[in-house]
């Protein structure tokens, strides 16, 4: 019998450097922001500023939860306003095992396992180790994480029934589960709720959660969240085979049968922010989020 076992712990930090709105552009003044249209009626903003009495209360509420605080004083966004380090890590645990057994002459098995499971948390996941990560990553949303649970197990008996005839039974199984999620999406719910966005069908049917999105030219890498809802992703194959090999002078005759059962699951995703909705704004940072924040949408799913 063989065994053999590793683990993998290592840091995996990001560095964020990103724009987000401005504290000013928030309280509707963009006059470091050059001229703005106004959305209402197609004339520039007086004063390059959105009036108090023309920022809509949804679009107020929001901005809490899907635009993070800058981290410098920038108005213009000529650089990233928002440069911040983000913690990640991964770890990597596995085991290799193996067994062989001859009962007798006729009589042979062998079996093979190897398990392995990878965490990977920070801001994109998938990358793992050695990744750059996401430089634009919302850290609103949390820490991502992407859990992979991966086995794999091969098993074999041979029986001599003859010495010209040989029977070989074998069995497998491949298990491959991979989730994917984030805190903020069991908050999409309330955050739709406190925000008061009418006519959306409900939260997630998976039960899984998701947010908003919002694409305002290049703010947060032109997507407030570049994942849309969690996912769980399901796969397992099971296979069982028996081979009879009969030699009889200078032929061989070889008959077998071979079960294999599938399964997969998943969740279907159509848009990012799927049943809470994508919504576009149009223009640059500064003229988009000024339609945000008057609570105009130029399109939406």
């Amino acid at each position: 019998m063989l065994f053999r076992s590793e683990g993998v712990r290592l840091d995996s930090n990001t560095l964020i450097s990103a724009n987000t709105p401005p504290t000013a552009w928030v309280n509707g003044d963009f006059s470091g922001a050059g001229a703005i249209i106004d959305g209402l009626n197609g004339q520039p903003l007086p004063g390059n500023k959105v009036p108090a009495s023309q920022i809509n209360a949804v679009s107020a509420k929001l901005i809490p939860s899907v635009f993070p605080t800058p981290t410098s004083s920038e108005t213009a966004l000529t650089s990233p306003n928002l440069v911040t380090s983000f913690p990640g890590t991964y770890s990597n645990d596995g085991f290799d095992g193996r067994m062989d057994h001859n009962f007798n002459a006729n009589h042979h098995i062998w079996a093979r396992v190897t398990q392995k499971t990878i965490a990977s948390v920070g801001t994109d996941a998938a990358l793992g180790a050695g990744g750059a990560g996401d430089t634009t990553y919302n850290p609103l949303m949390g820490s991502f994480s992407t859990d992979s649970d991966l086995t794999n197990i091969a098993a074999s008996y041979n029986w001599i029934i003859k010495p010209n005839l040989i029977n070989e039974l074998r069995f497998g199984y491949t298990r491959a589960n991979f989730t994917f999620l984030y805190p903020q999406a069991a908050q999409g719910d309330s955050i739709v709720q406190n925000a008061g966005i009418q006519g959306l069908p409900g939260p997630p049917k998976n039960g899984l959660g998701g947010v908003p999105v919002f694409y305002i030219g290049d703010i947060m890498g032109g997507e407030t969240n570049p994942y849309g809802h969690p996912r769980v992703n399901k796969n397992a194959t099971t296979e069982i085979g028996d081979n009879l090999s009969w030699v009889r002078g200078p032929h061989t005759i070889k008959v077998g049968a071979e079960l294999r059962r599938l399964s997969y699951l998943d969740n279907i995703t159509f848009n990012l922010g799927d049943e809470d909705g994508d919504y576009f704004y149009n223009g640059s940072d500064a003229q988009g989020f000024a339609t945000f924040l008057q609570g105009r949408v130029d399109d939406a799913v």
